[in-house]
């Protein structure tokens, strides 16, 4: 009888240990729905409002020239120190987290600039948001479009493209939603779009 009571113990004791490592499971579960989620959404959001100044910033230097051609790191974070307005950064490389609110950006090339694209990239879900302040040239992908703001978003990170604002230019292609060599973009639109 002993030693079949000790076996009863011993199972009553597995299962014991299987129900607490269980009930661990579960609570590690929620925790991360109700933590890591919204953080990815804020990320989000982090990563738009950065552009959202960035853009504004750079009106502010295009109302007094009528032109970007002055928009350089140095002139954009004088207007907003809390970014780092980086020309050509990657932002989905090792480097893009040591650098904090992080920007990519680059002005039209032809005469005048009239255009300029900000991307900045949010890691969870590894997306490149972009906003172009379009004053009415330099972009083809938007010929014909009424000037202003325009918001858009593409995959970026591991096998997809960096995130840049050159590379934003290049992938989002128009005001349609579509997909550029296998990578998923929004399109151009007049608010920040849905993730590709």
């Amino acid at each position: 009888m002993r030693v079949g009571g000790t076996r009863v113990k011993s199972v009553a004791r597995r299962i014991e240990l299987a129900l607490s490592v269980l009930a661990i499971g579960i609570l590690v579960y929620f925790a991360f729905r109700a933590f890591i989620i919204p953080v990815g959404g804020s990320l989000d959001k982090t990563a738009q409002s950065d552009i959202d100044s960035s853009m504004k910033d750079a009106m502010t230097l295009y109302i007094d020239a009528q032109s970007f051609g002055g928009a350089t790191a140095a002139s954009l974070h004088a207007t907003d120190t809390s970014i780092a307005f980086v020309p050509g950064f990657s932002q989905s490389s090792p480097l893009a987290s040591a650098v904090k609110n992080a920007v990519s950006f680059e002005t039209s090339s032809t005469g005048s600039p009239q255009s300029i694209v900000f991307a900045s990239f949010s890691p969870v879900d590894s997306i490149c948001w972009a906003g172009l302040s379009y004053q009415g040239g330099g972009y083809s992908s938007l010929g014909g479009e009424p000037p202003g703001s325009w918001y858009g978003a593409f995959q970026s990170g591991p096998g997809k493209p960096s995130c840049n604002a050159a590379n934003a230019v290049a992938i989002i292609t128009g005001p349609n939603p579509g997909t550029v060599d296998g990578t998923a973009e929004s399109g151009w639109q007049r608010q920040y779009p849905a993730k590709p």
